[in-house]
């Protein structure tokens, strides 16, 4: 239509779009440290004689990162996704007819991923009814009247000390930049973020979830809004946890005691090459392959493939016991109680893993079965698909390989081959119920360059 009237020498008039606004000043950052900037080291002149350098030295990675972060960034994190932003537009709302007083009120950044800024609440009440009413924690409420009426947690506590399960449901109904979640580790920034529908790989529920990402940078994860659509903790916030920790991403092997760094196909031959040697020495039994819950059906269906073909064993166990972590207990376990019978699954069939069902289809034995193993002092060699810093290195184990994500679990291995998280791989996860349940990648670039089945492939092709 533009391009139409440009054609016809018309006059193209364009709407501009509302913005909200406000003015900052020096009282707004009192609490941010006042730090000298970072100069780059200028070279002087005798030594810039002798050659065609730069004249300023540039600043390290880390200043650099530094720098970076003393940005103030104002913008509000709903930016891309405000409703009221959104129907002030649709509908051309004039803001100026409405000046007047407004409320100062103190934001609340104390909850490790809920952010509160009470002067943007416009009083819906969807975190209220939501956490009363589906929560049962009752943790938000009306105060005050009239003008001063507002939303607080209860007895006006920081969030982080109130009876909060964390399950970021207020966040996610909140329409304006109330309530919003922690996105991306680091400095938090509005971003224009894209969606990707998949499954939570935390428990065996099977539920959906949107994972946002700004090109390969997972933001967050957000309930994939059917109308079975909750989320827990862990579906919710897991990612956001796991971004947190140092990334392994290069393989890793033991010589002579010391850990240093190796080729992939390089890393794989060498575990090949010591699980024969310790085959051939204490024979089938004395080697062992646990698997993560957390792998899909492709992949764990390879590292079986592979525990069978090329390392010759039976010994094939699931890496998470069968009530999985610390049960949760008091209000978390009624939520999840209740996203588990939106799925037709009852709280005490719920395991470990997403795709734990798919590992005891594909014959994979139980972990208690591991530990007798392990306990019996005969296990000489354990391949860990999926291994994190809760790794016990068995008593006797002579040989230990990893296939992780976690830098310090593979600092404790003697052969480590990085690995990649369910959002950065296709497939399929089995829920409880029994139901396929199709996987999608979120970030289309591995951090460690690729996705757990190419590797698992290398390893299977590699020569022992």
């Amino acid at each position: 239509e533009s391009v139409d009237k440009y054609l016809k020498g018309e006059k193209i008039k364009r709407k501009q779009p509302f913005l909200s606004k406000s003015e900052k000043t020096a009282q707004d950052f009192t609490e941010k440290p006042k730090e000298p900037r970072i100069s780059a080291k200028h070279r002087p002149a005798a030594e810039r004689r002798e050659d065609f350098m730069e004249i300023c030295e540039t600043l390290s990675p880390e200043q650099a990162r530094k720098e970076a972060s003393r940005c103030l960034e104002c913008g509000c994190m709903e930016y891309y996704s405000c409703k009221l932003v959104k129907y002030a537009n649709d509908y051309g709302i004039k803001p100026e007819k409405y000046n007047g007083e407004y409320r100062k009120s103190e934001k609340d950044d104390a909850h490790p991923y809920i952010h509160r800024d009470p002067e943007k609440c416009i009083l819906c009440g969807l975190c209220v009814r939501f956490c009363d009413e589906t929560v049962g924690a009752s943790v938000f409420g009306f105060t005050g009247r009239g003008f001063d009426v507002e939303v607080k947690p209860a007895f006006d506590m920081p969030l982080s000390e109130t009876e909060c399960i964390s399950c970021g449901q207020c966040a996610a109904l909140c329409p304006v930049g109330a309530l919003t979640e922690t996105r991306m580790p680091g400095k938090q920034i509005p971003l224009r973020e894209k969606s990707t529908r998949t499954v939570c790989s935390y428990c065996s529920i099977g539920c959906e979830i949107n994972i946002m990402t700004h090109g390969n940078i997972i933001t967050r994860c957000l309930p994939s809004g059917c109308s079975t659509s909750l989320l827990c903790k862990k579906g919710r916030f897991g990612l956001l946890d796991e971004a947190k920790k140092e990334r392994f991403t290069v393989p890793l092997i033991r010589q002579d005691g010391k850990i240093q760094e190796s080729g992939l196909r390089l890393a794989a031959e060498y575990t090949n090459e010591k699980f024969r040697r310790l085959r051939e020495k204490y024979g089938k039994d004395s080697i062992a392959v646990t698997i993560s819950g957390q792998y899909t059906n492709e992949e764990a269906e390879m590292a079986v493939r592979y525990a069978k073909d090329v390392l010759k064993t039976k010994n094939i166990f699931i890496s998470e016991p069968d009530s999985g972590d610390a049960a949760p207990a008091g209000l978390e376990a009624q939520y999840i109680n209740k996203i588990a019978s939106l799925k037709g699954v009852e709280i005490n069939q719920i395991l470990p893993g997403a795709n734990t069902q798919g590992l005891i289809n594909l014959g994979a034995k139980p972990r208690e079965d591991y530990i007798k193993l392990a306990d019996s002092r005969k296990l000489k060699g354990l391949f860990v698909f999926g291994a994190d810093t809760s790794i016990n290195r068995p008593e006797n184990l002579e040989f230990l390989a990893v296939q992780t994500m976690d830098t310090l679990a593979a600092q404790e291995a003697d052969a480590a081959i990085p690995g990649s998280s369910f959002a950065e791989t296709n497939g399929t996860f089995t829920s409880r119920d029994g139901k396929i349940r199709k996987v999608q990648r979120a970030v289309q670039s591995p951090v460690s360059g690729m996705d757990n089945s190419d590797i698992i492939q290398v390893l299977i092709n590699a020569k022992s």
